[in-house]
């Protein structure tokens, strides 16, 4: 009959040849022909939460997008006579160029309007760009003429309020303006960083 404490050894190893690290930050070295017994999860790595970086300039981009929704939908959905606080400027510079001879303003308001309403959703494509930075030129003119269907659906239903073709292109073409402003930015400042590292 075999005995017990050989093969306890032959399983296990010798107690006493069986080296056991020391408490403290870091434990010497196992001696020659000794054992080292692996520390508990020694070798296992679990999967490591995905931690992305976090660019804080992303940030403010995304946070005025709350205010400029609100401002954008007052302008757009407050009834004509509340919102011609605001919007009634451009029929004052129509009505301007108009009496000095510069441009008369049955043309002269049509056109001004039109810009307005590209300089109305420039923010939009601008923060879109700067916040998100990976969407594309074409999938911000989507959610500028996406947004702009849903104020003309809304405007038919309030008062002195009138939805138009024009208003689809000039909000459609404001975004595109702004996703084009950060794009030509981003390239001058990719272009000055690598002329200073060269």
């Amino acid at each position: 009959m075999p005995d017990p404490d050989d093969w306890f050894s032959e399983l296990f190893g010798d107690p006493e040849k069986r080296w056991v690290p020391e408490s403290g930050p870091r434990a010497p070295e196992a001696p020659d022909g000794a054992q080292r017994r692996p520390e508990w999860g020694a070798g296992i790595e679990g999967p490591q939460p995905h931690r992305p970086a976090q660019d804080p300039l992303l940030f403010l981009p995304r946070f005025m997008l709350v205010p400029y929704a609100v401002v954008l939908l007052l302008l757009t959905w407050l009834p004509g006579e509340q919102a011609s606080v605001a919007t009634g400027i451009v029929n004052r510079i129509a009505r301007f160029l108009a009496a000095r001879d510069i441009v008369p303003y049955s043309l002269g308001y049509p056109m001004l309007e039109f810009l307005a309403n590209i300089a109305l959703f420039v923010p939009l494509g601008l923060l879109l760009a700067a916040g998100w930075p990976r969407l594309p030129w074409w999938s911000i003119a989507a959610t500028g003429l996406a947004t702009t269907v849903t104020i003309e659906a809304v405007q038919i239903l309030i008062p002195s309020r009138y939805p138009s073709f024009s208003d689809l292109v000039a909000n459609t073409l404001g975004g595109i303006i702004g996703w084009t402003v950060v794009a030509v930015v981003r390239t001058l400042a990719q272009w000055s960083r690598r002329t200073l590292e060269e």
